[in-house]
């Protein structure tokens, strides 16, 4: 009888180890994500090539950074997540040209404006006032004269003017 437990127990066991598999609830795996190979593909997520079996799997954190550069290039609003918009990008499956990123870098570093992002309160966009005036997060990269930092986040009055 006790060896009968002791079977069942260990087989137990093991199933539950075969189907755990190695992608962690942090983790996606390239096969289930058309976002993640976009990504891979366009070169926003640099590819993983160990020779190690988990080479086709990544972090969330690795994921929303590729989405953040494709929506920085693409001149959308910057929020990390797989929105409409960057579906549709991954939908018709194009890269864009690298002369699209160049440009996209350079305005980074020389245009005061808006980066998109929202607080959780649903502030930022030019939709609230501060001291009076309007004010809109920008990349930290912005030109903005009167560029502030507050919890690792970058904001402007003047990108709102």
């Amino acid at each position: 009888m006790q060896t009968k437990c002791a079977v069942l127990v260990i087989l137990c066991f093991c199933l539950n180890l075969s189907c755990a598999g190695f992608v962690h609830s942090d983790s996606v795996w390239v096969g289930n994500s058309p976002a993640l190979q976009f990504l891979l593909k366009c070169q926003l997520v640099k590819q993983k090539m160990n020779g190690l079996s988990t080479d086709d799997i990544y972090t969330k954190k690795q994921m929303k950074k590729g989405i953040i550069k494709l929506q920085i290039l693409a001149g959308l609003p910057v929020t990390g997540v797989a929105d409409e918009n960057v579906l549709k990008m991954v939908e018709g499956n194009k890269c864009l040209p690298k002369s699209v990123k160049q440009r996209t870098r350079y305005e980074t570093r020389t245009v005061c404006r808006c980066n998109g992002v929202l607080d959780y309160n649903g502030n930022g966009q030019c939709r609230s006032a501060y001291l009076g005036y309007r004010w809109c997060y920008v990349s930290q990269a912005s030109v903005c004269g009167d560029r502030r930092g507050t919890g690792g986040r970058w904001w402007s009055h003047s990108a709102c003017s």
